[in-house]
């Protein structure tokens, strides 16, 4: 299942958080800034469910100043020539 489970603005721009889950429990959130994985919802060797990913906080911290965690796309993404 794909929903949309957060939105906000930030330096003029809306962005959206995407939870896509499945039946098993396990989640991942997109965040729609740079196509973001800011979330995977996956469960340890013991069966306990937590966040394995490294990154910021919250949404709104993808903004500032980081090593551009999670991010699929790049920030010189398609600007690139020659």
């Amino acid at each position: 299942m794909i929903k949309k489970t957060y939105t906000f603005e930030k330096k003029g721009k809306i962005n959206d958080v995407y939870t896509l889950s499945n039946a098993n429990g396990y989640e991942v959130d997109i965040l729609t800034y740079g196509a973001r994985i800011i979330r995977i919802w996956a469960p340890d060797k013991n069966g306990n469910f937590d966040d394995i990913i490294v990154g910021c906080k919250a949404p709104e911290d993808y903004y500032e100043d980081n090593p551009y965690f999670g991010a699929t796309i790049g920030r010189v993404g398609n600007r690139i020539e020659n």
